[in-house]
């Protein structure tokens, strides 16, 4: 019986190590996905700006599609707000995805392409928008690690309980979606 009890202790002991390890991982993973975030998120701040300008560049010439317009400004009215990393990616994602379009009916409005406010605007945004890409590389890097360590063994049985769940991929460009792919080398 003694035997039994033991193991019974050891075995709670080791688990409470793994535990504690695991734990201590994550949150050593969290952080640096956190500072990561940090700058990322001042260049988006800047380049949510400049998508405003252009908005108000933008709008009275594109009267006839008001709900790119809409969409837009409502995605920066959202991001204006307190979100959390989660949230903030997911709405920036999703402005992204709205920019590209409004671009490209911008760029396909005679009266937007003789304006010269638009192109120093554009030309403002894409250098703001590279900015973005090279410090979200770091972002999606970091969240790509935390991400795999925590569908690891051990991490995988004791993450979620703990509170760690898996970080989102900031799309990095208004040009294209570089976002690591789960098991990719990058």
């Amino acid at each position: 019986m003694t035997t039994f009890y033991t193991t019974i202790v050891v075995g709670g002991i080791a688990l409470a190590f793994i535990v504690f390890f695991a734990r201590t991982k994550l949150m050593r993973m969290r952080q640096s996905v956190e500072q990561n975030w940090t700058p990322l998120e001042r260049h988006l701040v800047r380049r949510n700006e400049l998508i405003s300008k252009i908005v108000n560049v933008a709008e009275p010439h594109l009267m006839n599609d008001p709900n790119v317009i809409d969409d837009v400004l409502s995605l920066l009215d959202t991001l204006s707000s307190q979100l959390t990393i989660d949230q903030h990616i997911e709405f920036e994602n999703r402005l992204t995805q709205a920019l590209r379009r409004l671009l490209q009916i911008g760029d396909a409005s005679y009266e937007l392409r003789a304006d010269s406010r638009y192109h120093d605007l554009k030309r403002q945004l894409g250098e703001a928008d590279l900015q973005v890409t090279q410090t979200a590389r770091f972002y999606n890097v970091s969240a790509k690690e935390f991400n795999e360590v925590c569908g690891s063994f051990p991490c995988v049985a004791f993450a979620g309980y703990l509170g760690f769940g898996r970080q989102p991929y900031l799309q990095t460009s208004l040009s294209e979606s570089e976002a690591p792919e789960a098991g990719s080398g990058r």
